[in-house]
């Protein structure tokens, strides 16, 4: 890769020069984060290496949910017939099993589909995080810090543990929210019921989006108490980014550009000094030193 004196390698990415993120009010953030997400698949579209990253990381992704569904597929009979027992003689006893046979399965698939998603997040970490790096050079025109082998095998290590920490939070506060709601759904069952759906899919949402910026900020070494602390300060921009997140967790195809779209969203809340990445101020530090 080609750079100029400066170590630029090329012009920085339009949105280098959009508007500062946090500059509307509340709807306007929800509105930009919601955005931001979509944004991801022009960004790579316009920049080729971060295009081969994602379908890199569509690649492995795909794969590792194909497994887990595949697994899911073979076994489901297995585990779940010998709780069901035999289906009765009578015809209301064999209309009562299949009901039960199809609520099990539903809840089969559910939980395959809830594992699919705790597996492949922390595995897909070190490439989300090669992915993050890629959109940050062609964000910036300028390379990352450069690192050895032992310092980027130690860190992608470090980010699959982080990000298994991040997708457990998010499933286990979703199901106690649920647990909760279907609790108050005892004594108030339209009440329990919307409660849940509202309150667990932003819980949901906005963990999904801190799953989709920690690849940019784990770049940077950005402490995990720092990161927790985003939602106080953007919880709209981040909510937006993690509604679209949720909905197309269903195509995961389209993940690795919405973390594409998520990082990108990163480096222009960087700009204008709303996020700090450590590593890219060292380096415009040494560079003013030089």
């Amino acid at each position: 890769m080609n750079s100029d004196k400066s170590g630029a390698i090329g012009p920085p990415d339009r949105l280098a020069s959009a508007p500062d993120p946090l500059a509307s009010g509340r709807s306007g953030r929800l509105w930009l984060g919601v955005r931001a997400a979509f944004a991801g698949l022009g960004f790579a579209l316009r920049h080729r290496r971060v295009l081969l990253h994602a379908l890199l990381a569509v690649v492995v992704y795909v794969a590792v949910w194909a497994v887990v569904v595949w697994q899911a597929a073979a076994h489901s009979d297995a585990v779940i017939l010998p709780l069901l027992g035999p289906k009765g003689a009578q015809w209301w006893q064999a209309v009562g099993w299949d009901a039960l046979y199809i609520l099990a399965l539903i809840a089969w698939w559910l939980g395959a589909l809830i594992l699919a998603f705790v597996v492949a997040t922390p595995l897909m970490a070190p490439f989300f995080s090669l992915l993050a790096e890629a959109a940050e050079v062609a964000f910036y025109g300028t390379p990352p810090r450069s690192i050895d082998l032992k310092t980027r095998i130690r860190e992608m290590t470090a980010a699959v543990g982080r990000a298994a920490v991040l997708a457990t939070v998010q499933i286990v506060g979703a199901l106690l929210i649920w647990a909760v709601c279907a609790a108050i759904g005892l004594i108030f069952p339209p009440a329990g019921a919307f409660l849940g759906a509202v309150l667990g899919g932003l819980w949901s949402s906005l963990w999904y989006a801190m799953l989709a910026v920690s690849h940019a900020l784990e770049n940077h070494h950005v402490p995990l108490g720092v990161q927790l602390n985003l939602p106080s300060r953007m919880g709209s921009l981040l909510l937006g980014t993690g509604l679209v997140g949720q909905l197309l967790a269903w195509f995961p195809p389209a993940i690795p550009f919405v973390v594409v779209g998520a990082s990108v969203l990163v480096f222009r809340l960087e700009q204008h000094g709303h996020v700090g990445l450590s590593l890219r101020a060292k380096d415009a530090k040494d560079g003013r030193a030089s």
